[in-house]
């Protein structure tokens, strides 16, 4: 079933119009500059791949951005953002070993492909976000667009949930009651 539902909502997120996925690259800066998440000090955020929710203007506008790089045993460590090259899965990473603990980071923001109002994410199903922040304090917020929140996911054991969620119209305190 989570392979299903993620397989068309990646499929429909990869068609995505290119203009709207610029629009939305500045409305949701415009919403993180107006919530709590620009009072922290030290965030994970990513690079953009396959049309994810695109956080560019908060990378290049924010100091102690870290981005993950999956390392040798096959584990994202946060690696701090400079120059960028090209790694696993053609996804862009920092050419620097500028490492930090992962208990450090303040705001983690995630990329996924479905959430629910619970918390829940469907990933692309290889753990690495679940194993990462397993045992973190920093607050958890997944980044999605709107369309890509759904009713409810079934989660696993090993499954994190996030705090909040974060798209190009707003930011939503997740539920643990839904």
């Amino acid at each position: 079933m989570k392979n299903q539902i993620r397989k068309d909502f990646l499929e429909k997120r990869k068609a995505l119009d290119k203009s709207f996925v610029y629009n939305s690259k500045k409305s949701v800066y415009n919403v993180i500059s107006k919530s709590f998440i620009i009072k922290h000090n030290i965030f994970m955020s990513y690079i953009t791949h396959d049309n994810e929710l695109d956080l560019e203007m908060f990378n290049k506008n924010t100091k102690n951005v870290y981005i993950p790089v999956i390392d040798e045993n096959d584990r994202i460590i946060p690696s701090r953002l400079g120059q960028l090259v090209l790694g696993k899965y053609d996804i862009y990473i920092p050419k620097t070993d500028n490492f930090i603990n992962k208990n450090k980071i303040d705001i983690f923001l995630i990329p996924g492909i479905v959430y629910d109002f619970s918390g829940n994410r469907i990933g692309y199903g290889k753990a690495y976000y679940d194993t990462l922040l397993e045992g973190t304090h920093g607050i958890k917020i997944g980044c999605c667009y709107e369309w890509q929140i759904t009713d409810k996911i079934v989660s696993e054991s090993h499954d994190i949930k996030m705090d909040y969620l974060l798209t190009e119209k707003r930011l939503i305190k997740c539920s643990t009651t839904i």
